[in-house]
């Protein structure tokens, strides 16, 4: 039988190697973002706020929506929608 810390010593080197795999886009270089389809997004964005207007996650989703809109980082419209209720399950 393995002791409990061999076998824990065990696990995290497994956990490790598999993470250490690497992945199909191991040939872009650090911090390069991977490709996108052309064009996306096309129409407005909707950005949904899961609470009444007025609180927190209004004025984050709108402190957003300045920023991408400012910004032009979309190149599209950007909509902020409030939908209450469900406890915050919305959106």
């Amino acid at each position: 039988m393995m002791s409990s810390n061999l076998r824990a010593a065990f696990l995290a080197i497994s956990l490790l190697a598999a993470g250490c795999a690497g992945g199909p886009d191991t040939d872009r270089p650090p911090g390069a973002l991977a490709p996108t389809a052309a064009g996306y997004p096309q129409g407005a964005l909707t950005l949904i706020a899961p609470a009444n207007p007025g609180g927190g996650w209004d004025q984050t989703a709108r402190q957003i929506q300045q920023v991408w809109t400012e910004t032009g980082i979309l190149g599209v419209p950007v909509e902020v929608v409030n939908r209450g209720g469900a406890g915050g399950t919305i959106g």
